[in-house]
């Protein structure tokens, strides 16, 4: 089995170029089709999140899951592999 891991915010930010890569990854026959769909894509809003009452260290701790998440996931097409 194969895992690709997906940016939402980079989905949102570059939606050509990601749904062009995706396209290819699943060896779609017309790709072009989901490509056209890059418009309805809309970025996430922002909501502050009140943590203290998370144990110390904890928020960081995803905070640096988070980037090493970032940094595997899916680049846009036109950069080579996994950011």
């Amino acid at each position: 089995m194969r895992v690709q891991l997906l940016s939402f915010e980079t989905l949102t930010e570059q939606p050509e170029g990601m749904l062009q890569r995706l396209s290819a990854i699943l060896e779609l026959s017309d790709g072009q089709s989901l490509a056209h769909q890059a418009n309805t894509l809309r970025p996430s809003r922002a909501h502050d999140i009140d943590t203290s009452d998370l144990p110390p260290g904890l928020a960081d701790t995803a905070g640096e899951l988070h980037a090493r998440l970032l940094e595997r996931a899916l680049a846009p097409a036109g950069r080579e592999g996994a950011r």
